[in-house]
């Protein structure tokens, strides 16, 4: 019996289509004729049989509106918000339907609502419309999922950014600089200075807070006056997530991990010193804690160990025999008595325990559940500590394993458990260890020979955030670079100096690089897109094809003429077909290239080294396609890889965060994950690179997906052919337009996104593995709920076999090549 089977998620709503006389169409023609008092009565009727269709909910709410049946409207419309309270169109009717009843509080509350699910410009209408002072401070938005948004002006210093002061009371919790592009502020568009802002403050308030902003220079209030905090953080959320558990709970939880267990059992070897004992003694009542009781505790010590010291802890272990002290030599290296202490543990598993750290009670269960002779590694999630023990900062909730990304930067080193017969033979066999840091490399060597990693998307532990001490990143840089010598690649590593993490770099490719650049009109965009090709790009081997998509303006067609020669014109007419227009430039052009780099027009290089980089990564055999981190124009990040589920069907990881602080330094994210290489499993086509014997292995993208999600699905299909995706973090773009594309929407594409869920729909009801199955599917990167978190274990395999066939082909047959 699974812990998951006691602690069982709620159910997700389920929509069942109706048999027999079909309401819901009967209530949708009566709509469309007007008939509302019909549309009621049948969408009634529809709604007692199933009671989970939120459009339907919806639909009656609009129905009675038009009625003027107030309180039956307000009564549909929460219905409709119990089901899905992220839907900002919903936001916006409640907002009307208070304001057709004279509640302009009330109204006022809704429109901010929808506005900070998607800025949508009705909503933010209303509320600049009902503004006290329009344009004159700003307006919060709202606080959503731990974000607090809006955005602030000062009109005495048009030109200058806005610093935004967050209080809770008199207490100042934040501030935030305005500097975030939003086209339809009151500040006058995108000509003017950028003027929102976005804020983390999830772990500084609690349910019912009253907080209030205001701009720093001019002191001037930003409406609302105030505004109450109205949810539970999600570390309130997970903080409690066991209140509710009684004796009999626990005794039935306890039971069931007995018999999964069965006599299997787990050692943690700790290696703590003396003034490490508070944290000791608190993992020593954590482990008595566990609801699974298969474990043993082992704690290294010599003669010259305190004997207060070993009193403290005797006392504290009791008459528990799982508690084992083992005496040492005193000349022995750190390595050996690790050895010694491993060759006496009776575990299946071992956990070796260097820092200070807690445990949650399911963590024994979790972790003998997972570390296996198959599993032979696995790791888990973190509630982030910044001081004592019972204050949570943040969660490090994690992707499944990535070595680009443990080459980068050692994001899981706090709870690391070894299958036993592994983990002792690496400590009898290792051969110059690095002992100042130890379980990293440890963890190096065993990723070398294990038969799989496996991550428990479960918060298991709390401990201080990691970090490298100045000290130790020599020594980290010679286990990498001895991962690296051992496994027999060609990578070199060294220290990235700006984010406090580790860059490895492979040898610049020999070959030759075709880039393709879709384009219509906007030859500002090209030229600026070409010139910084041209100007970073050094002495690569590249090609430039440009398919010219009906442009009819008179500069861009002078532009192209001009650079003919230097370029390949490609003309391309009819409908914008994005894979299309790309799968005949590649076969025109790119029989004798070695590497096809797809890029928009809008998209600007900034450093040189950029191509170079992306391509030698691209180059290793293992590796499928390569994306880079894009950004806006105000330098917040556009595209830092896509999470596949993220919104629905799939959107960019980490975007609008930010790429630096105030005073120009790069932010390395959450976990390092912005400046580091690691798997996504889909990058964007606005600016992606591959092998073109990979390209052609998958047959391309596919021309169904005329514009939505083509690049998405050729990473999946890459990904399935066995290959791995990237994004580098140390590479970073200019992507211009996008901004205001997505705003202004050009990039709809429903049926795009209807296919694109239908083909994927298995990979998205697992969910993608390089993002946290607890993080939020509609704020990226922000904890969802981890009240009943119960998620199985996601494995790594380094040594699957790649298929070598091409898959089967989704899209039409190719096309002829136009002329």
């Amino acid at each position: 019996m699974k812990i998951a089977s006691i602690l069982r998620r709620a159910k997700r709503f389920m929509i069942v289509r109706p048999r027999g006389i079909d309401n819901r169409q009967l209530g949708d023609q009566a709509r469309d004729r007007q008939d509302w008092q019909a549309a009621s009565l049948a969408y009634g009727h529809h709604l007692a049989r199933y009671p989970n269709d939120f459009a339907i909910w919806v639909q009656a709410g609009h129905a009675y509106r038009e009625q003027s049946c107030w309180e039956e409207a307000d009564k549909a419309y929460r219905s409709a918000a119990a089901i899905n309270a992220d839907d900002s169109d919903l936001w916006l009717h409640r907002g009307h339907l208070a304001k057709s009843r004279g509640d302009f509080q009330s109204a006022m509350s809704c429109y901010r609502a929808s506005y900070s699910l998607d800025g949508n410009v009705a909503a933010e209408s209303e509320i600049l419309s009902s503004s006290n002072s329009p344009g004159r401070g700003g307006i919060i938005d709202g606080f959503t999922n731990g974000l607090l948004t809006g955005w602030a002006v000062d009109l005495d210093f048009p030109d200058d950014p806005v610093d935004v002061e967050i209080f809770r009371g008199d207490e100042l919790l934040a501030t935030v600089r305005a500097n975030i592009h939003r086209a339809h502020d009151v500040t006058g568009g995108p000509e003017r200075q950028p003027s929102g802002f976005m804020v983390d403050i999830d772990d500084r308030v609690s349910f019912g807070d009253v907080i209030r902003a205001r701009t720093k220079r001019g002191k001037v209030p930003l409406s609302p006056a105030s505004l109450t905090v109205n949810h539970v953080s999600a570390i309130e959320t997970w903080r409690t997530r066991n209140d509710d558990l009684t004796d009999d709970v626990i005794d039935i939880l306890r039971a069931g991990c007995a018999r999964e267990v069965g006599d299997r059992s787990l050692t943690f070897i700790l290696t703590l010193d003396r003034q490490n004992t508070p944290a000791l003694l608190g993992l020593l009542k954590d482990l008595r804690s566990q609801w699974c009781n298969r474990w043993e505790a082992i704690w290294i010590s010599d003669s010259g160990t305190p004997t207060d010291l070993v009193g403290v802890l005797e006392d504290a272990a009791g008459n528990d025999s799982r508690v084992r002290r083992v005496v040492v030599p005193d000349a022995e290296t750190a390595i050996s008595r690790l050895a010694i202490a491993a060759s006496q543990a009776v575990g299946d598993a071992i956990v070796l325990i260097d820092r200070p750290i807690r445990l949650e009670p399911e963590t024994v269960y979790r972790l003998l559940d997972v570390t296996t002779d198959t599993c032979q590694i696995s790791y888990a999630d973190t509630a982030v500590m910044e001081s004592a023990f019972d204050s949570v900062s943040h969660f490090s909730l994690r992707p499944s394993f990535s070595l680009d990304y443990l080459h980068s930067y050692p994001y899981f080193l706090d709870l690391v458990c070894f299958e036993a017969s592994l983990l002792k033979y690496l400590l009898s066999s290792l051969v110059e260890p690095i002992e100042s840091i130890l379980l990293f490399d440890l963890t190096l060597r065993a990723v070398e020979e294990t038969k799989a990693v496996g991550h428990i998307p479960a918060v298991l532990c709390r401990a201080s955030p990691i970090s490298i001490p100045e000290g130790d990143r020599p020594a980290m840089v010679r286990a990498i670079a001895g991962h690296l010598r051992r496994s027999r690649s060609t990578g070199s590593v060294g220290v990235n100096d700006q984010e406090h993490g580790f860059m490895v770099t492979y040898p610049r490719p020999a070959g030759s690089i075709l880039i393709i650049v879709p384009t219509r009109n906007r030859a500002d965009l090209l030229r600026t897109c070409l010139d910084s090709v041209w100007r970073t790009c050094g002495d690569l081997r590249i090609d430039i094809v440009v398919i010219d998509h009906q442009s009819d303006e008179t500069d861009t067609t002078t532009y192209l003429d001009s650079i003919k020669g230097r370029v390949e014109i490609m003309p391309y007419s009819g409908a914008f077909n994005f894979a299309r227009m790309n799968n005949v430039a590649f076969e025109r052009f790119g029989r004798d290239h070695d590497f096809v780099l797809f890029m928009n027009n809008d998209i600007e290089a900034i450093e040189p080294g950029w191509l170079g980089r992306i391509a030698s990564l691209a180059a290793r055999e293992e590796i499928g396609i390569v994306g880079a981190n894009l950004i806006y124009a105000d330098r917040r990040i556009q595209h830092s890889g896509v999470v596949v589920g993220l919104s629905g069907a799939a959107d960019h990881a980490h975007r609008y965060e930010q790429l630096e602080d105030f005073d120009g330094n790069r932010r390395p994210g959450r976990d390092h994950s912005l400046a580091s290489t690691r798997e996504y499993s889909a990058v964007t086509a606005a600016c992606m690179i591959m092998r073109c014997e990979v390209f052609r292995a998958v047959q391309g993208f596919d021309e169904e997906l005329a514009i939505g999600f083509n690049d998405t699905d050729l990473c999946l299909r890459v990904r399935e052919s066995g290959y791995r995706i990237l994004n580098d973090g140390r590479t970073v773009l200019y992507h211009h337009e996008s901004a205001t594309r997505a705003r202004s929407g050009e990039l709809d594409h429903p049926r795009d996104t209807a296919l694109f869920v239908s083909r994927w729909r298995s990979f998205l009801a697992a969910g993608d593995p390089a993002y946290n199955p607890q993080l939020s599917q509609v704020t990226a990167h922000r904890p969802g709920t981890l009240r009943d978190a119960r998620f199985p274990a996601r494995v790594w395999f380094p040594r699957s076999e790649r298929r070598r066939s091409p898959v089967t082909p989704r899209h039409a047959p190719r096309p002829t090549v136009l002329s």
